[in-house]
C-alpha cells in the first residue's frame, strides 16, 4: 500500500481552494487538477509499504502526533514548483503563524526514521498541491498570472487538530485516499487519543486548540515571482528548493 501522513482540510476550505484555483488552471496544457475531496497538506510521504508494517508505522505516527502542536492555519495564495517558468506542480500556500507544522513534520520524520524512512534531502514546506502539469521539458511557456504580488486568503482560517495516516489507491480516474487512522495532536497537556474512520470524526476534528499568540509571521516577504515559496516556509534557498517535484522516474507525493 502507498502511505502518507497529512493534515486534512475542512470541507469549506477545500471548496474555496478548488474554486479559486479553477481560473488559474483553465486552459493549461497537460494540467491535471487534484480532485476537491483530495486536497490536503502532506506532512510525510512514505511511499509503497508492505501491509504487515502498518502497525509499527501507525505506532510511530501516533507517538509523533502526541508531541506535535495543534495549529491555526489559513490557505493563502498560489504558486508553482519549481518556478512559474517551468511549472510542474501548482500549489496553494499555507499560512501558519505559530510555526506549528514544521515542528510536527520534524516529529513525524524523526519517529519514522528508525523504521527506515529517510528524511527528505530538501527542506520541507507546507503547501496544498492543487494540480500537476507533467514534465516541464515537454512544454513551452509558463503559468502566467499564477503568482500574485500579495497573496490573498482562500477560505476561512481553520484549526488543524489531527494528523491523518492515509492509504493512496491508484485507479483509472486517479488516486483515491482512504483514511487508515487519525491521531489527535498534542493540545496543552491533553491526553492523546486515537480515532479510527468509524469513530465520530466531527467531534474530534472540530475540537479547537488555544488560539496562537504573537504576530502573524506566516506572510512571505515580497519576492520576485521566480523565488516565491509557499507562505510559512522557513527556508528560501531558491526556486528548486523543497518541496520541488521528484524526478521523472519517481512517483510524486499525493
Amino acid at each position: 500500500m502507498r502511505l502518507f501522513t497529512a493534515i486534512e482540510l475542512p470541507e469549506e476550505v477545500r471548496a474555496a481552494v478548488h474554486a479559486a484555483a479553477a481560473p488559474l488552471l483553465r486552459g493549461l496544457p497537460g494540467c491535471k487538477p487534484v480532485a476537491e475531496e483530495n486536497l490536503h497538506v502532506t506532512v510525510k510521504f512514505l511511499g509503497e509499504v508492505a501491509e504487515d508494517r502498518l502497525a509499527e508505522i501507525a505506532a510511530a505516527v501516533r507517538q509523533a502526533a502526541s508531541t506535535g502542536p495543534a495549529a491555526r492555519l489559513r490557505i493563502l495564495g498560489f504558486g508553482a514548483f519549481p518556478d512559474p517558468r517551468r511549472p510542474r506542480v501548482v500549489w496553494a500556500g499555507v499560512e501558519d503563524a505559530a510555526r506549528s507544522l514544521p515542528i510536527l513534520e520534524r516529529a513525524v520524520t524523526g519517529a519514522l526514521e528508525p523504521l527506515g524512512f529517510r528524511p527528505e534531502d530538501r527542506a520541507w514546506t507546507a503547501h496544498v498541491t492543487v494540480a500537476r502539469l507533467g514534465d516541464p521539458r515537454r512544454r513551452r511557456g509558463g503559468v502566467s498570472g499564477l503568482v500574485v504580488p500579495a497573496p490573498a486568503p482562500t477560505g476561512p482560517p481553520f484549526d488543524a487538530t489531527h494528523l491523518t495516516l492515509f492509504a493512496s489507491e491508484l485507479g483509472p480516474r486517479g488516486p483515491t485516499y482512504r483514511v487508515v487512522e487519525r491521531f489527535p495532536l498534542a493540545m496543552h497537556g491533553r491526553d492523546p487519543e486515537v480515532t479510527s474512520p468509524d469513530e465520530s470524526d466531527s467531534a474530534s476534528r472540530d475540537r479547537p486548540p488555544p488560539a496562537a499568540s504573537g504576530r502573524d509571521s506566516g506572510l512571505p516577504r515580497r519576492e520576485s515571482p521566480h523565488e516565491r515559496q509557499p507562505p510559512g516556509s522557513s527556508v528560501r534557498p531558491g526556486p528548486d528548493s523543497e518541496p520541488s517535484p521528484p524526478p521523472p522516474d519517481r512517483p510524486p507525493p499525493p
